[in-house]
């Protein structure tokens, strides 16, 4: 069976790993082969957790923040009277809460506090 990290797996990643572990035992008892290199894709994905991206596109204040939060069931981008999320932001699992910028594939410097700093501008970036 694929062993599972028990801080990190979600009860359907257990589920998988142990059906694949059940699927191995299976190829193992008829001796089927063919399907070794099938079964290790499996347990890469399982282990690999490889990201989905999901855009979410609209105008200017049409909801689009408010709509995330809604999806993940809490306050995580900020919303506000006048535009406060003006640049391409993007929402990753992680095992703690961490708020940073990146720019131009380089990560430039943490953002403190728990609420992402809202209109993040070009001037607010040090050079």
């Amino acid at each position: 069976m694929v062993p599972a990290k028990a801080t990190t797996a979600l009860p359907l990643q257990i589920h998988a790993a142990q059906i694949l572990g059940d699927i191995k035992n299976i190829i193992a008892d008829f001796d089927i082969a063919s399907l070794n290199r099938q079964v290790q894709a499996c347990e890469n994905l399982l282990t690999e957790n490889p990201p989905i991206d999901v855009a979410v596109l609209g105008q200017f204040k049409s909801g689009k923040s408010s709509f995330i939060n809604s999806l993940m069931g809490r306050a995580i981008l900020p919303v506000g009277v006048i535009p406060v999320t003006t640049v391409i932001t993007r929402l990753q699992y992680g095992q703690r809460e961490l708020f940073y910028c990146v720019l131009q594939n380089t990560l430039c410097f943490p953002l403190s506090g728990r609420e992402p700093k809202s209109g993040i501008e070009p001037a607010d970036h040090p050079s």
